[in-house]
């Protein structure tokens, strides 16, 4: 007896890529190895190990036509779109390489105006025609899914479009041709579209700075006031400014030796953060010479001046039995370590232990 023939639905996958292939199978032996025949998993079987692939039998089917069908279901418009697909046809529809010749090709091809049509409709003879390399020869009567833009070409299309959005919707292909060649700017300019942005050189930015008297009204006010931060060219867009009053302005009135003096005036690190030059003298570098006079709190010390002793029996009257105070205090061990927990527990009730009633029983016959 002649083993039974199974007809399988598998997925194979990439596992460093996570694409994936679907197609149909029909083996005597449900486990072998085939991975695949598509024009995209035949190129990844060739690239990468064969580690690097798993292979799900998703279904099995006694016909072929079942198996077929329900490839049909799960490799629809949706699935191709994925980019992590490999298949390039919507499934079910069976490809046999015998039946499709370079004439009947031709003929087939010849039905259609663009290669988005004979690959939609005609799906089992686009994919022969990609596997022997043919599309390009079949398809030379076709209209291209893509064009050469000439920069008259640009201008053009251009002018079909009163804002800047609408003409990256509609024709994209001549809004990136448009960058490559350098002529968005001067297209902006002529036809006046809205949303337009065009690139403005360093030179006019310092220009259009000269209209603010005083760096706040240039951060408040120039559209380009970032740009000139962007271009390492801010120093130069303000120099003819007062300085502004807000905080980020506020840094420049201040100089190194004023800081340095203020920072004088505390005897700690600690004390020396709630300084409001602090920030300051850390951005231009000043720290370790700021602190230099200045003593570090260390060990139980500074452990005391972050919370003091008082602070933690006050945060234990809190509680009225040891047990709550134990389970809950965020400073219960500390209160032992620093040898105060007589101090913080004084006012507390203590645990009393209870004995299980057998054992109570079990004293209590003892004692009569």
């Amino acid at each position: 007896m002649s083993n039974p023939l199974f007809h399988t639905v598998y997925k194979t996958t990439i596992l460093e890529t996570e694409e994936f292939y679907i197609g149909v199978h029909t083996t005597k032996d449900i486990n072998d190895s085939y991975m695949g025949s598509g024009v995209n998993i035949t190129k990844a079987l060739s690239q990468y190990p064969a580690s690097s692939f798993k292979k799900d039998i998703l279904f099995v089917f006694n016909d072929r036509e079942s198996a077929f069908k329900k490839e049909k279901e799960l490799v629809n418009k949706k699935t191709i779109k994925n980019v992590k697909c490999l298949n390039i046809c919507i499934g079910g529809d069976r490809v046999i390489d015998f039946k499709w010749t370079f004439n009947l090709l031709k003929e087939e091809a010849l039905k259609f105006e663009s290669v988005r049509d004979w690959r939609e409709q005609s799906v089992s003879s686009y994919v022969i025609a990609t596997r022997k390399n043919w599309v390009k020869i079949l398809s030379t009567h076709m209209e291209r899914e893509w064009r050469w833009w000439t920069k008259e070409e640009v201008i053009i299309a251009a002018k079909d479009f009163s804002s800047v959005k609408d003409w990256k919707e509609g024709c994209n292909g001549s809004y990136q041709q448009a960058h490559k060649m350098g002529i968005y700017d001067s297209i902006l300019k002529s036809s006046n579209m809205e949303g337009g942005r065009p690139k403005i050189s360093n030179e006019d930015i310092i220009q259009e700075a000269k209209k603010y008297s005083n760096t706040l009204d240039y951060k408040k006010n120039s559209p380009y006031y970032n740009r000139a931060g962007n271009r390492e060219i801010y120093q130069e867009c303000v120099a003819h400014m007062t300085k502004g009053t807000s905080w980020g302005e506020g840094r420049f009135k201040f100089s190194d030796e004023e800081v340095l003096e203020e920072a004088k005036n505390y005897e700690t690190t600690k004390d020396f953060r709630k300084s409001p030059h602090y920030h300051l003298i850390k951005s231009r570098g000043l720290y370790h010479q700021a602190v230099k006079h200045m003593r570090k709190l260390k060990g139980s010390e500074r452990l005391k001046v972050l919370l003091p002793d008082e602070e933690i029996i006050r945060e234990a009257k809190n509680y009225e039995s040891v047990k709550l105070y134990r389970k809950n205090s965020p400073h219960y061990h500390k209160c032992r370590s620093r040898g105060i927990y007589y101090e913080c527990t004084a006012h507390m009730s203590r645990a009393v232990v209870r004995l299980k009633p057998d054992v109570e029983l079990l004293f209590s016959a003892c004692g009569s």
